[in-house]
């Protein structure tokens, strides 16, 4: 096997890796994966936020008028009243896109985020209304009768 480094060997078919005889600080390599998630959702949400911004331009491009029912509403109950409407889970972007056109009153830099965390604490809320499904947001209720259908 070609030696590549202290530590590693590769051939055609295989890759090993041994390690010193040192201690691993799993604790180390949890807080490094965590910082790395949290990088990458960061990450995530900017480039949904992009297309949302594209879509959502496109959309107002084509809509002669917008409604103004999310305009007195918390940014909360809006997007949970934005998904109740559309009857279905309903991704992050989409959710920003029918805030703004239902005319959300926000002095928010970042919308996308604002939303993101203000429904991430939500769901955490015990008896809370909204959970998230993957990468889209949905009512609990939902939940609740998926759960109880035999």
């Amino acid at each position: 096997m070609p030696n590549l480094s202290p530590g590693v060997l590769a051939t055609a078919d295989r890759l090993e890796v041994t390690l010193p005889n040192q201690a691993v600080n799993y604790q180390s390599v949890l807080t490094d994966l965590r910082a790395r998630r949290d990088r990458l959702n960061y990450a995530i949400a900017a480039v949904e936020q992009i297309i949302g911004e594209v879509e959502s331009k496109e959309q107002s491009e084509n809509s002669t008028a917008s409604s103004n029912v999310y305009r007195k509403m918390t940014i909360g109950d809006a997007a949970v009243h934005f998904i109740r409407s559309k009857g279905k889970p309903q991704r992050i972007g989409a959710i920003i896109r029918g805030l703004r056109v239902g005319g959300i009153n926000s002095k928010s830099k970042n919308l996308y985020t604002t939303t993101y965390n203000t429904l991430t604490e939500r769901a955490k809320r015990e008896n809370s209304d909204v959970v998230k499904v993957g990468p889209e947001w949905a009512l609990s209720e939902w939940q609740r009768e998926r759960v109880a259908q035999p």
